[in-house]
């Protein structure tokens, strides 16, 4: 991620909680609207160390990544 191989989140500031979900799906999640399944694929990636219920520091990193990384995704095709 360092020399631009890999994305990651630039900003870990507090997101809105509630629109992980719809966040992951625009970053391109899009198999399921599970929040915890979401939230487990999501810290195996970015927060590995992390701990317990979905918080404002996963939010603000997928709010993060939806925002530069967006995935235009064809409903033909899923």
């Amino acid at each position: 991620a360092r020399v631009g191989l890999s994305v990651w989140p630039e900003a870990t500031d507090g997101g809105d909680i509630a629109s992980f979900a719809p966040l992951m799906q625009a970053f391109g999640y899009t198999a399921t609207d599970d929040t915890a399944l979401l939230l487990a694929v999501f810290r195996l990636r970015f927060r590995p160390w992390a701990a317990g219920p979905l918080d404002a520091v996963d939010a603000g990193m997928i709010r993060d990544l939806a925002r530069r990384f967006p995935v235009d995704v064809n409903p033909a095709c899923t």
